[in-house]
């Protein structure tokens, strides 16, 4: 760099609007989010009083993509281990014996992985018991109820036949005591039903 004599030397800092660049930015963020919604699912950990069902509402779509990918990921895990137990067979490790290259080829090996739930909507185990203890202390309550809480199948067989056949110990359909001759302790009863099942 050549200089005449009485030059002089200035800084010549670029002009940045920095509250237009973060708008700017601002902008590009939100144009991500709404190409790929899932981006959007940080903002529930700032949340309060947040409920399975209003986030399912509300964030359809990015729940939509992410259960479309865990499709794709447990599609291509499947894969692998079919390939991995067809080796294991052909190379003749042992528990592998009954399989070999065939095996994959005629659908042996078959098998799917269970889809698990983006956003979780179950009770705590104290709600689940509360819910629970409250069902049995009414005749009548259908198995699938006792299966919505949370039990299982089995399970919530052995609870409804026990709700049923609470009244003849005495208790009415709203769960008080019916005459004054039956004496029964009501959580004694529920702790022994829920004792019985586990």
């Amino acid at each position: 760099l050549n200089l005449t004599q009485g030059s002089d030397a200035k800084p010549l800092p670029p002009a940045i609007d920095l509250m237009a660049t973060l708008a700017n930015i601002q902008e590009l963020l939100a144009e991500l989010e709404r190409d790929m919604p899932e981006l959007s699912l940080h903002r529930l950990r700032g949340g309060t009083n947040i409920t399975a069902p209003g986030i399912n509402a509300v964030y359809n779509d990015a729940v939509s993509r992410l259960e479309e990918k865990q499709g794709i990921y447990s599609s291509g895990l499947v894969n692998a281990q079919k390939m991995a137990i067809a080796i294991g067979g052909m190379r003749g490790y042992k528990g592998y014996e009954p399989y070999n290259l065939m095996s994959l080829e005629n659908g042996d090996l078959d098998h799917n992985i269970k889809p698990v739930a983006i956003i979780g909507d179950k009770l705590s185990k104290n709600e689940k018991l509360t819910q629970t203890s409250s069902f049995l202390l009414q005749s009548g309550t259908p198995d699938f109820v006792f299966q919505e809480i949370g039990w299982s199948q089995d399970e919530s067989l052995e609870l409804s036949s026990n709700a049923q056949s609470v009244n003849p110990f005495g208790f009415g359909d709203d769960g008080n005591l019916n005459g004054d001759d039956v004496e029964v302790d009501e959580g004694t009863i529920v702790a022994d039903d829920l004792a019985d099942i586990q």
